[in-house]
């Protein structure tokens, strides 16, 4: 009886160590859809959190984390890479939500985080070993060709090193001992083979080569060992790579593969030279920035370390510089001699300013490059060469502007407790879907916004995601769709009662949130919207940028405005984030102006600038005059012929002479001869 109970007691010994056992998942991943991932000057991550059965909502960072400290992918070979991560045995059942990361680092050295677009991948922890599908960063798991019956290779060459290749002129093609996709016994005819761009505008080339299995070439089950090829430029073979010394043999000027199945080769650099400078010339540049806006928006105060660091991507050499306060204001300067330029190339750079010792990159997104590498940083044709100075002034007062002032993120913990009020104006959607016949695409499920939903925008309303009001999870599920619509701290408000919300109907939509030190809430907060909670903000797929707001704690309240879409302007071509309003009135458009309209400031309130927008079906002799609470006149902002069309006038709280005046309530009064209206606004400086 007693050996008995030892055995029983020995299985199940046995059997918890088998069920307390982890579950290893391997994660496999492609990085041939991303132009500049190479296996030398990136680490990819797999990131995510995991939702556990019947827990709060909120992500278990324990096994992976959303940033770059998650466990990095290990490359098994050209474009492929490999993670093998362990999960509790008690895991099994819970869901993990992950995507691709990676930090890049250009050819000077900096680094650059990186996530891809499009949805989180989703899994359910399994009770046993797994391995997951092969997925490719920011194309799911398809592979950049059509895959077919036979083997498949991607074949990639980067020409952005040559200067001599002509993308409108030159052919480019592949060369090699490889049997010819057209029957011939090998593909050495220089010109015949030709490479596509991966995309308009792109200098990396691609090659879809695709080999029949049953050929007779291939003697071992679809196997080439040891094949010889290489790039070419024209129909002969005078402008072919030499890569001797680090080819397949070193005393041969080729390139060498195996092919065994379907695979895509890493990227190449053209003869394998990195590109280098822009050029040998110098220019002497002077760096000048205008930081009103990142002072009154609490990302900058005089007195901190601003620097400009130019010559990314090659650019230019290197280097950075401290700009200097220039006496009685808030523009900051230096001059500076940057080397190795190249007339009418473009000069790459970017701002950061000092915090807490740390490095903190201005808030800049380049919307004319919204697929590049340095989508993120400012760019500047260089238009002459020392010793003429040439001058690049950040300056304009604008949201998309590229010479726009800098903004910084305060990451700073708040010092007082302060009750935020939320705005989003829901206009820019609505006239994008109604004037261009846009449709808004949902990125991560199916509530999109067309023409065929235009009646139901502000019926259905818009929600807030993101750390400004919380995290980016929710109590029931999802990030998005039902389960953040099912969020009720997360819903905004257009009915002039709940949410903070000032006017019922006026397509501006509230929320209140409360912040405080005691909870370490900081000052710079991180959002989105989405209408019918649907992360469709964007507008487009694989747009991933996010709004960036600092909190003013000075008083108990504060309320920030932010109108919907402006993290992608370009996309919302029919809005001026600026002026804010449709860019323009005519009867294409749908809208057609009858008689004078007034429209509400915005922002209301505001500091210490406003903006007061009018629409007039004819040329009209009128008056737009700011009056104070006791009626006098405080300024005299148009007064005389105006034309027909939509106007918007920016006041900047001064009165005529050029004062600033206090904070209070003011009225602005448009009068016409067949006009006349009145509304008010409110200074909180």
């Amino acid at each position: 009886m007693r050996s008995i109970t030892v055995f029983i007691v020995v299985i199940l010994f046995s059997l918890g160590l088998a069920l307390a056992q982890d579950v290893n998942v391997t994660f496999l991943g492609n990085s041939s859809t991303v132009p500049d991932f190479t296996d030398s000057t990136s680490v990819i991550q797999v990131r995510g959190g995991i939702h556990v059965v019947g827990g709060d909502g909120s992500w278990n960072q324990d096994i992976l984390k959303w940033g770059k400290e998650s466990p990095a992918m290990t490359n098994t070979g050209g474009d492929y890479w490999k993670a093998v991560i362990a999960f509790p045995a008690s895991m099994a059942g819970d869901t993990v939500n992950w995507k691709f990361g990676a930090t890049l680092t250009d050819l000077d050295a900096n680094e650059t985080d990186f996530w891809e677009s499009g949805n989180n991948r989703v899994f359910i922890v399994p009770d046993h070993d797994s391995t997951l599908a092969l997925g490719y960063v920011s194309n799911g798991f398809n592979p950049p060709y059509m895959p077919t019956d036979s083997i498949d290779v991607w074949f990639r060459v980067n020409m952005s090193n040559n200067p001599d290749f002509k993308p409108e002129s030159s052919v480019l093609s592949i060369v090699g001992a490889l049997p010819g996709p057209d029957g011939a016994e090998n593909m050495w005819s220089p010109g015949k083979y030709k490479l596509q761009p991966e995309s308009v505008g792109s200098l990396y080339y691609v090659y879809h080569y695709k080999v029949v299995n049953s050929s007779d070439n291939y003697p071992s089950a679809g196997t080439v060992d040891s094949v010889q090829y290489r790039y070419a430029i024209g129909d002969n073979w005078d402008n072919t790579e030499q890569i001797f010394g680090h080819g397949m043999f070193p005393d041969n000027e080729n390139r060498g593969i195996v092919i065994k199945n379907d695979t895509t080769v890493a990227w190449k650099w053209w003869n394998d030279k990195p590109k280098g400078k822009a050029g040998s010339d110098s220019v002497m540049v002077k760096f000048r920035v205008d930081l009103t806006n990142a002072i009154n928006s609490r990302g900058f105060s005089l007195g901190d370390t601003l620097i400009v660091k130019y010559g990314y991507e090659q650019s230019a050499k290197f280097a950075q510089d401290t700009l200097v306060n220039e006496i009685g204001g808030n523009y900051y300067s230096i001059q500076v001699m940057v080397k190795d330029v190249g007339l009418d190339k473009q000069l790459i750079y970017q701002y950061y300013s000092i915090f807490n010792k740390t490095e903190v990159r201005e808030i800049f997104f380049d919307y004319q490059d919204p697929e590049g590498r340095a989508a993120e940083r400012r760019k500047v044709v260089i238009s002459a060469v020392y010793p003429t100075l040439m001058d690049v002034e950040d300056v304009v007062d604008s949201q998309i502007e590229a010479r726009r002032m800098p903004i910084f993120r305060n990451s700073q913990v708040l010092e007082n407790d302060v009750t935020v009020t939320w705005t989003c104006d829901l206009r820019p959607a609505y006239y994008q879907v109604k004037i261009s016949g846009s449709t808004l695409t949902d990125i991560q499920g199916s509530n999109h916004i067309g023409p065929a939903q235009l009646d139901s925008i502000f019926v259905w309303g818009v929600w807030m995601n993101g750390p400004a009001v919380g995290d980016w999870s929710n109590p029931t599920g999802t990030d998005w769709g039902i389960d953040l619509r099912n969020n009720p701290e997360k819903t905004m408000y257009d009915d002039g009662t709940h949410g903070g919300d000032m006017v019922a109907g006026d397509s501006v939509y509230s929320l209140t949130r409360f912040y405080s030190p005691d909870s370490e809430d900081v000052v710079g907060q991180v959002y989105k919207f989405g209408i019918h909670g649907g992360d469709n903000e964007a507008g487009g797929p694989g747009f991933g940028n996010n709004h960036v707001a600092n909190i003013d704690d000075s008083s108990p309240t504060y309320t920030i405005y932010t109108q919907f879409g402006s993290i992608n302007p370009p996309f919302y071509s029919v809005w001026d984030f600026d002026k804010g309003m449709v860019t323009s009135i005519d009867q294409q458009s749908g809208i057609v102006v009858r008689n004078p309209n007034l429209h509400e400031n915005y922002p209301n309130p505001f500091n210490p600038t406003t903006t007061l927008t009018f629409e007039l079906p004819r040329q009209m002799n009128i008056k737009l005059i700011v009056y104070d609470v006791l009626g006098r006149r405080v300024r005299t902002l148009i007064n005389g012929p105006a034309k027909p069309g939509v106007h918007a006038v920016m006041w900047n709280a001064t009165n005529d002479h050029g004062f600033p005046v206090s904070s209070g309530v003011y009225f602005y009064r448009l009068t016409t001869d067949n006009y006349d209206k009145t509304m008010k606004m409110v200074l909180m400086r």
